[in-house]
């Protein structure tokens, strides 16, 4: 739309790496946590989970689709329809960037902006691609934790361990304030990616794309249930 448009702001010392509100008109505010460090290739994924094609272009598109539907605009925090929009934002990077569209753009243009040396762009993705692959022992370790099987301190080992993450603190943190919406970041984005795969499996990217925009505007689509457990 041509009034689209997002800002962009930093705050510190909250649950989560970044937040989106949607002010309508094709127009949001980005929230980052800058006391969280972020790699190139997280910092790209956060982009696309939080504007495009994430939160804000589904807003967007819902709001083109459902104008003056006040209703399809408040989401309760644990509801399908906040686990369908996190699930669909959290492939967002996926759907946007094959690899080596990737390793070109933070190659030739982030690695730059940041300062670092392009010539390792290649094998960052590489093994920040490979590392994301932990996300379902993270979303194990989650369970434990809030199952009691796990206290704080062994918790936030096995996710240092187990899924190789730098701010073990932070999911922490995260976890106790909001529990299982966690598993919409893990399991639901399993699940949904799932689900476009099957629908698109004939038609190649942009049928996929044309799916993505389906899915996840629709408000009478839901996960499978086995992704709110």
């Amino acid at each position: 739309p041509p009034a689209e448009r997002v800002d962009v702001t930093y705050v510190r010392d909250l649950a989560w790496s970044a937040f989106t509100r949607y002010d309508g008109h094709s127009r949001s505010t980005i929230q980052i946590n800058a006391a969280l460090p972020l790699t190139i290739d997280r910092a790209l994924d956060l982009a696309c989970h939080e504007a495009y094609p994430g939160h804000h272009t589904i807003a967007t598109l819902l709001e083109m689709r459902f104008a003056g539907r006040i209703e399809f605009f408040v989401h309760p925090t644990f509801s399908p329809q906040s686990l369908l929009h996190e699930s669909a934002a959290s492939v967002a990077g996926t759907l946007a960037f094959a690899e080596p569209e990737r390793v070109t753009l933070e190659r030739d243009v982030l690695f730059p902006l940041a300062g670092l040396n392009p010539a390792g762009a290649e094998r960052h993705v590489r093994v920040t691609r490979l590392v994301d692959r932990l996300h379902t022992t993270e979303a194990d370790i989650a369970r434990r934790y809030l199952d009691g099987e796990l206290d704080f301190p062994r918790a936030a080992l096995a996710l240092e361990r187990g899924a190789l993450m730098p701010s073990a603190d932070a999911t922490m943190k995260f976890l106790n304030q909001y529990r299982t919406y966690a598993a919409t970041y893990t399991i639901g984005r399993d699940v949904f990616w799932q689900n476009l795969l099957a629908v698109t499996n004939e038609d190649g990217a942009g049928g996929r794309w044309r799916a993505y925009m389906d899915l996840s505007t629709n408000p009478a689509q839901m996960l499978p249930s086995r992704a709110g457990r």
